[in-house]
């Protein structure tokens, strides 16, 4: 065991959510604290990592004593009990895609209907590869109005306005979820339906889509849009 370890007041547990895909990465509680391990130089380097609200930082060797930058005698020993998972695996954070319909007792299914009412679009899904590319010559300033997450498979959920011209799904916000413009629910009181059952906490963002499935994002996974930030976003299993 080599590299470094960090430690974190676990608060701030949301903002290791740009961390999730670094599987070399895993954490442990102790305490109010988070330790945090798997810490490499090129990751230490990075401006995502060094705007985290760390509390320390150790060299680590391989009999798990922590020394402070510069010193050559130990401050601490690593405990040998903790217990570490990936960033993702303590999260929990999932994409789940469910179909409505099949998920609860309900006789009755929720679906969308086409709507005459033009609304503007706040959300909008795309690839990550156009995302990237538009980034590139993106200005600083639009880029900042902007927050996004990425899936799995490779799509990106952007919020923000202005949105970027970008080929895509586009999305207006009912009642705190996202429906895809040009579309409403049948009934209307089914939002208060959707947000008790899955999204009691509002921790998560909703996304009800036009085939009739929904997508729960937590917050968690959404990052302030930068060209830095968008440069490395990685798909998980991917070298992207």
């Amino acid at each position: 065991m080599n590299g470094y370890v960090a430690t974190i007041n676990k608060a701030a547990i949301h903002q290791l959510a740009y961390f999730r895909i670094e599987k070399e990465l895993e954490i442990a509680e102790e305490g109010d604290l988070l330790w945090v391990r798997g810490i490499n130089g090129e990751l230490s380097s990075k401006p995502e990592f060094l705007q985290l609200p760390i509390i320390n930082i150790f060299r680590i060797d391989e009999e798990g004593r922590l020394f402070a930058p510069g010193k050559l005698t130990p401050a601490d020993q690593l405990k040998k009990d903790l217990s570490w998972q990936t960033i993702l695996q303590y999260m929990k954070i999932i994409l789940p895609v469910s179909s409505l319909p099949g998920r609860h007792e309900q006789k009755t299914s929720l679906h969308l209907r086409p709507s005459s009412n033009q609304r503007e679009g706040i959300a909008l899904k795309t690839d990550l590869e156009v995302w990237k590319h538009f980034a590139e010559t993106a200005s600083t300033l639009r880029l900042n109005r902007l927050e996004y997450a990425v899936s799995e498979q490779g799509k990106v959920f952007i919020i923000g306005t202005p949105l970027p011209p970008l080929p895509g799904i586009e999305y207006w916000n009912f009642e705190g979820i996202f429906l895809p413009t040009g579309f409403e629910l049948e009934a209307s009181i089914a939002s208060h339906f959707i947000q008790k059952k899955f999204n009691e906490d509002g921790e998560a963002v909703l996304i009800f889509e036009e085939e009739g499935h929904l997508e729960r994002i937590s917050k968690t996974y959404f990052t302030r849009a930068s060209r830095s930030s968008i440069r490395s976003t990685k798909i998980a299993g991917n070298n992207q």
